[in-house]
């Protein structure tokens, strides 16, 4: 039976995160979560050219030596991201025993939580998980809906939240509110895009109330 999952997205914003391992896989994790907002420390005994790079960042810590399990302290997330199977496994039981998200890359057994790929559309994100077994899968359906889903999709998300703080205000039957919310989603991303740039929004807005 396949184990369940639940799917969160998490506020790293100046949380403490731990990568051990410095290769190109981290590399990518590394910008991630810096992203993210996260204190992000590294500890590796070498770095990539890119992590190094990255050297001067704010909330960015490289340790060059091994690791050790002191370096777990005040740590809300882990990814184990090295080239040793039994070190990576250590740091998970380590994790598991202190109650610390981990995730070991490439090896769902030993993860508690899973990293996605993610299209990301100004405050729209569309994350694609295979639960660990297949990354190159989810790589590939991302890449499929970065087409799909294109810039313009970011603009779109900003007009229909200005909307719904609009509507807060204004329409106070939430039924109402929701009945309109929902048909404002059949007008084309384009049109919609259109009528707010013209400032005529507003007339479509009462056009779809009044139906």
């Amino acid at each position: 039976m396949p184990e369940s999952l639940y799917t969160i997205n998490v506020k790293l914003n100046n949380k403490n995160c731990l990568v051990v391992g410095a290769g190109n896989v981290s590399e990518r994790k590394i910008k991630g979560l810096l992203e993210s907002k996260a204190n992000v420390t590294v500890v590796s005994p070498e770095f990539t050219e890119g992590i190094l790079s990255l050297k001067g960042h704010p909330k960015l810590s490289l340790v060059a030596r091994e690791f050790q399990e002191n370096d777990l302290e005040n740590m809300f997330l882990v990814i184990s991201a090295t080239n040793n199977k039994n070190l990576n496994s250590r740091i998970a039981s380590l994790c598991n025993s202190k109650n610390i998200l981990i995730n070991v890359v490439d090896d769902p057994e030993n993860s508690s939580f899973f990293v996605p790929s993610v299209v990301r559309r100004g405050d729209l994100s569309i994350a694609v998980s295979t639960g660990g077994k297949s990354p190159a899968l989810a790589s590939k359906i991302s890449r499929e809906l970065l087409s799909q889903f294109d810039e313009k999709y970011g603009k779109y998300l900003d007009i229909l939240g200005e909307i719904r703080n609009w509507a807060k205000i204004e329409i106070k039957d939430p039924l109402k509110r929701k009945e309109m919310l929902t048909k404002l989603l059949e007008i084309d991303i384009h049109e919609l895009i259109k009528l707010h740039e013209d400032g005529l929004i507003k007339e479509r807005i009462y056009k779809c109330i009044s139906l």
